[in-house]
């Protein structure tokens, strides 16, 4: 019982900072000249090579930095 309420209790904690640094203004820079060089790079390589289909970045982007384990 004590494992699992210090588990749940750390658990709460990263949640915590996680939720900290996505309203974090450099963490937001960071993310929107991310999303800004994906796309740029998607565009370029779909005029490389026709066969790599368009997609949105949200669709290439498939994991945000919040569910990097």
């Amino acid at each position: 019982m004590l494992i699992v309420l210090r588990t749940s209790a750390a658990s709460l904690e990263m949640q915590k900072a996680d939720a900290e640094a996505v309203h974090d203004p450099d963490f937001r820079q960071a993310e929107k000249d991310w999303f800004s060089f994906v796309g740029a790079i998607t565009e370029r390589l779909v005029e490389i090579d026709d066969t790599v289909p368009e997609l949105p970045v949200k669709d290439v982007v498939s994991c945000s930095p919040r569910r990097v384990h």
